[in-house]
């Protein structure tokens, strides 16, 4: 069984108001959205907000990231792309941190 949220949201590639159902990653426009992999980067050496929203930044600003947020009181970062582990990895250690481990992020709907 899969939980299904329905909101009424603007569609990025037609511009028109759309209804989309989350979880399912089907819409009811047609249109075809990717849907990145969900990611968790274990860190090393993020000691306060001000370097967390650096790791984000750095992130959100790699072609192909749709959304990174950091939390540097559990050295993590939780990203959503469809890059490549090592290109996630050069671009945090760029930001100044160590990387412990990159790994799929589950949730509690699978």
């Amino acid at each position: 069984m899969k939980l299904i949220c329905i909101i009424r949201l603007y569609c990025v590639f037609c511009q028109e108001k759309q209804f989309f159902s989350f979880f399912l990653f089907t819409y009811s426009c047609g249109c075809v959205i990717l849907n990145g992999m969900k990611k968790v980067i274990e860190v090393e050496g993020m000691c306060c907000k001000r370097c967390a929203e650096r790791a984000e930044r750095k992130l959100r600003l790699l072609e192909g990231v749709k959304g990174a947020k950091a939390n540097f009181k559990k050295q993590m970062i939780f990203v959503e792309s469809e890059l490549p582990d090592e290109a996630l990895v050069a671009c945090v250690v760029e930001a100044g941190f160590g990387v412990k481990a990159v790994r799929p992020r589950k949730g509690i709907f699978g």
